[in-house]
């Protein structure tokens, strides 16, 4: 980009700042005249300020702070009746003066914003405010700069500029009183800027001389030139040390207590009453005056929200783990501006919260019988898990639609629970995984889960299969959950169609696949190659080696009803 590619997006900038209240300085505006064939385009300085805030663009150093903007006026006096003179005299009027600010724009940026000589925030790419060829392009970048600007503007104007004193150690010189010079001294001389270091004394012609070298910012000797080096004689030097014009320095190490502005964000004031309004579940405004307690016990308050149909739940002090995982597993959340646990109200909740007992040495019992599967006795006690991981797992059990099958633990003490769900039209193995302290950490299909990596502790079903009044779930420990899953959704298919019907399945001895043997409804025996989730058909067998396979289910001897087909 060329230097009026570079003015004219800075101009395109200052106008979208003015749009937004940003108080411009040092823009004048386009006077080309194409007539007189005149071109002088728009042009700004780059200097804004808002709220106190400046705004520097484009500015390596603070020539306009503080910079004075002056209009000179002249007039004509007559010095007399017959003869005009035209005597100038003139006078000034200021029209602007910039805001103060104390640093160009910051290494490697071409913009910034400061206050108070903090610099609030910096960047970089202010020039792509122009784009030639793309006009919808360059209105977004400079939308996207100013809602930049205001935002740093509304973030610093949340802080609180505090001083903060340090204590540094500098080395500095410090003057002492000696009436000689020796090598290595630091002298400052009245008549000249800087330290000089004696580089030596020695005989200059026919007289004793001292000669010195001039010290850097950091106290290191320059470059030896004319300019830096020269000789005084000791009878002057005798003369100066009188006169008080030349002064011996050295160096030491020395404290200083420095101070330093440093802008910290505002301290939120505190709720000065628990009785002020405070979000409710459905983030409303509610107040306590609408709630009704309906349970108070030592340790434990449970209000009920009747506008917003919820539950709060109270604790005088933090539950114990087996609580809290049954608060999770019916749907509790913890409220932080009222620090309660609360949801939606329900049948189930509601007698769950009557009972509910703060106690930290209780033990979790199983959920009441009348959200229990009575069918099926799941709530045993396995001594492998922990007090949070039992409770969640009762309560997981005790969902009507929830089939378990098999219970994993893994080398860290999280419980894998593979189920399915009998509601589903075509059900399939899943799996959930709580931590020690009954926390859900993981939940899918039981095919993202390499089950075979875990140690099983416990096996709920005491034949292969059995038969639900959907479908069929097959689960067999000899094969992955990814085949378990497929063989369960290809029985379930057939019981509901007829197409086909299983006889026996084998396991290979040298691959990891299994053989499905099955009569297809129009009575021809066929054969399907089961690998990790999907499967091919095998019409003849004599293509297989036999001796590979090992049979390790027969469908007909199950004690269950076989499936039956339309042949």
């Amino acid at each position: 980009m060329s230097y009026y590619d570079n003015q004219e997006a800075k101009v395109n900038l200052m106008h979208a700042l003015v749009k937004n209240g940003w108080k411009v300085f040092g823009y004048k505006p386009d006077q080309s005249d194409m007539m007189v064939d005149y071109w002088s385009p728009a042009h700004w300085n780059g200097i804004a300020e808002k709220d106190g805030f400046v705004l520097v663009v484009d500015n390596r150093t603070t020539s306009y702070s503080g910079h004075k903007v002056v209009e000179r006026n002249y007039k004509q006096s007559a010095i007399n009746q017959d003869r005009i003179r035209a005597k100038q005299s003139e006078s000034e009027t200021i029209k602007e003066v910039y805001p103060t600010f104390q640093h160009g724009n910051p290494r490697g940026c071409n913009w910034h914003i400061e206050k108070d000589g903090a610099i609030v925030d910096k960047g970089t790419g202010i020039f792509s405010c122009y784009q030639a060829n793309d006009r919808k392009k360059q209105e977004a970048i400079i939308e996207k700069f100013v809602s930049r600007f205001e935002k740093a503007i509304r973030s610093a104007a949340e802080l609180v500029a505090e001083e903060v004193k340090q204590v540094v150690k500098v080395t500095k010189p410090v003057e002492i009183e000696r009436k000689s010079f020796q090598v290595g001294d630091l002298v400052k001389f009245d008549w000249l800027n800087g330290f000089y270091k004696v580089q030596k004394i020695d005989i200059y012609g026919d007289k004793l001389a001292y000669f010195f070298i001039r010290l850097g910012k950091k106290y290191q000797e320059l470059k030896a030139n004319g300019k830096n080096n020269f000789y005084i004689t000791a009878k002057n030097i005798e003369r100066y040390i009188e006169q008080e014009s030349a002064k011996l320095f050295e160096l030491r190490e020395v404290e200083e207590v420095t101070s330093k502005t440093v802008y910290k964000k505002a301290k939120r004031k505190q709720q000065q009453s628990s009785n002020a309004s405070v979000m409710s579940i459905t983030g409303e405004i509610a107040t306590d005056s609408e709630d009704a307690e309906i349970s108070t016990r030592p340790g434990v308050t449970v209000t009920l929200n009747e506008k917003k149909n919820g539950i709060e739940v109270y604790f005088d002090s933090k539950p114990a783990l087996e609580v809290l995982a049954q608060l999770k597993a019916y749907g509790f959340r913890w409220f932080r501006p009222k620090k309660s646990w609360i949801t939606k109200q329900t049948p189930k909740r509601l007698e769950f919260v009557q009972s509910l007992e703060p106690a930290q040495e209780k033990v979790v019992e199983s959920v009441e019988s009348s959200i229990a599967d009575t069918s099926a006795d799941y709530s045993l006690i396995n001594p492998r898990l922990t007090d949070a991981q039992q409770a969640v797992l009762d309560v997981r059990l005790s969902k009507p639609n929830v089939k378990p099958l098999r219970l994993f633990q893994d080398k860290d003490g999280y419980a894998i629970l593979e189920c399915m769900n009998t509601s589903l039209e075509t059900p399939y193995p899943f799996c959930f995984m709580w931590d020690k302290d009954g926390n859900q950490k993981r939940a899918g299909a039981a095919e993202k889960f390499n089950l075979e990596e875990f140690t099983l502790i416990r096996e709920y079903q005491s034949t292969q299969s059995q038969s639900i009044e959907n479908g069929t779930i097959f689960s067999h420990p000899d094969l992955t959950s990814k085949q378990n899953g497929y063989i369960s959704k290809r029985l379930a298919h057939w019981q509901k169609t007829g197409v086909g019907v299983p006889v026996r399945l084998y396991k290979s001895a040298q691959y990891d696949w299994a053989l499905l043997e099955c009569i297809h409804r129009d009575g021809k025996t066929m054969y399907m190659r089961i690998f990790n989730g999907y499967a091919d058909f095998i019409y003849n067998f004599r293509f297989i080696n036999r001796d590979s396979f090992i049979p390790i289910h027969d469908f007909t001897t199950v004690e269950q009803e076989v499936i039956q087909c339309t042949v």
